[in-house]
Parts: structure tokens; C-alpha cells; sequence
């Protein structure tokens, strides 16, 4: 065991496991430009994409106990059908999604949006950038903090 496991309790094996990702984000043209800006960045983590918050919510119970549980959201908030703050509200009451970081990645910079996020249980809220420079910069930052930084909770039952 290294000093960081023998300081923290936490393994080697689980601070380096694969970190699953699922971008919950229903414009295409988006879902591309931050898939694009990941790869930019250098994330090869695996990223899923959903486009609506029902096919979040689904992909949450699939996943339940497997490997590909995500490990960080990525939340749009104007979603069609279930809207992310309802999104969001659900997987916080839920025991086993409550420890999953989610991260606002929306357009709107509304004080009732960002307020209701925080409250709601988001992790950190970020306006989507303009182009793909704006957006490898918000990657980059995704990957140096969420990725490469944060330690996750394991799923419940594992």
C-alpha cells in the first residue's frame, strides 16, 4: 500500500479505476462539440451520451451495480420531457445515484437556474462556452479536477 492509500483508507486499484461519464445533453451539435473538446483534452474516459432526461434515468437504473455506472454527470438543464432540475432533484433523492457528482453544463446564466442547481444537489455549475476553444478550456478543466483530482464513493452494494 503507497503512503496515499495507507493516509486515506482508499486502494490503488479503486483510485485508478476507469471513471464512466454520462452526458445528459439533447442538442446534437453540443453533444458533438464536448465529445470533440474531451478528445481535444485528453479525456479517454468513456463518455455516454443520452439525450433527454428520461434516457438518463433509464441508463442510471440499467447501469445500477455494473462497471458502467456513471461516475460523473454531465446535466444539461433544458431538456425535453423531464427537465434537469427534475433530473437532478431525482438523482439526489435516490441512494443509489446521490453520490454521483453531477455537473451543470447548461446555457443559461439565470441566478434562479444556478441557485436551484446548488440547492438541488449539483456539484458545480458551468455555462456551456461559444465554439470549440471555449469548450476544450471547460474539458481541460473537467479532466484536471473531475478526472484526474476527485476520488469517487463506490455504488452502493459494491
Amino acid at each position: 500500500m503507497n503512503s496515499l492509500s495507507q493516509s486515506t483508507g482508499v486502494s490503488e486499484a479503486s483510485s485508478h479505476r476507469v471513471i464512466q461519464i454520462l452526458l445528459v445533453e439533447d442538442e446534437a451539435f453540443d453533444a458533438k462539440l464536448i465529445k470533440r473538446a474531451a478528445l481535444n483534452a485528453k479525456i479517454t474516459n468513456p463518455i455516454v451520451h443520452v439525450e433527454s432526461g428520461e434516457a438518463a434515468l433509464s441508463h442510471l437504473d440499467k447501469t445500477k451495480g455494473t462497471e458502467q455506472r456513471p461516475n460523473l454527470i454531465l446535466l444539461d438543464l433544458q431538456l425535453p420531457g423531464i427537465s434537469g432540475h427534475d433530473v437532478l432533484r431525482r438523482i439526489k433523492a435516490n441512494p443509489d445515484t446521490a453520490t454521483i457528482p453531477t455537473v451543470i453544463l447548461t446555457s443559461s446564466t439565470q441566478r434562479v437556474d444556478i441557485d436551484a442547481a446548488y440547492i438541488e444537489g449539483a456539484a458545480a455549475y458551468i455555462a456551456k462556452p461559444v465554439g470549440l476553444e471555449g469548450s476544450i478550456s471547460i474539458a481541460e478543466a473537467i479532466q484536471s479536477f473531475w478526472i484526474s483530482l476527485t476520488y469517487y464513493s463506490e455504488p452502493p452494494g459494491d
